[in-house]
């Protein structure tokens, strides 16, 4: 079951990364399509969370922290980008990898930076709630 819930997770990455690629990559307005596949994201995730969270399985917590802190740490990189225009070549693969799947949340808004940063919110959210729950299992 462990490994079931974790593939579903990669493959929703790789699958929202394909789909929104195109227009997060070019700058490109989003469309509902982006936003569909942005909400699929994540209610696969809390999906994942929450199975994590019933069965009690700190493998599957473990997986959703490190996943959250690394979109987190990237979202927070791409905050930066855009806020100083800064040219940054070395992580844009992995931005890629980990925040072209909210690029729906911009069909919402047409301010990437405030999109950007709500979605950081929700990634530090998860964080926070991953680490309470993989505490109080640990703790009995």
């Amino acid at each position: 079951m462990t490994s079931v819930i974790i593939m579903l997770s990669i493959l929703a990455v790789i699958g929202g990364m394909v789909l929104n690629y195109y227009e997060f990559s070019q700058g490109y307005p989003a469309t509902v399509k982006n936003l569909v596949v942005t909400f699929t994201y994540m209610s696969i995730w809390i999906f994942v969370l929450l199975v994590g969270i019933k069965n009690k399985n700190p493998r599957i917590l473990t997986h959703c922290l490190k996943f959250w802190i690394l979109t987190l740490f990237f979202l927070i990189i791409l905050i930066y980008a855009n806020s100083t225009m800064a040219l940054l070549h070395l992580p844009m693969p992995f931005v890629f990898l980990f925040c072209s799947q909210w690029y729906g949340f911009n069909f919402l808004s047409s301010n990437f930076l405030i999109v950007t940063f709500l979605t950081a919110l929700i990634s530090l959210l998860m964080v926070v709630i991953t680490i309470i729950y993989y505490k109080r299992i640990k703790a009995v």
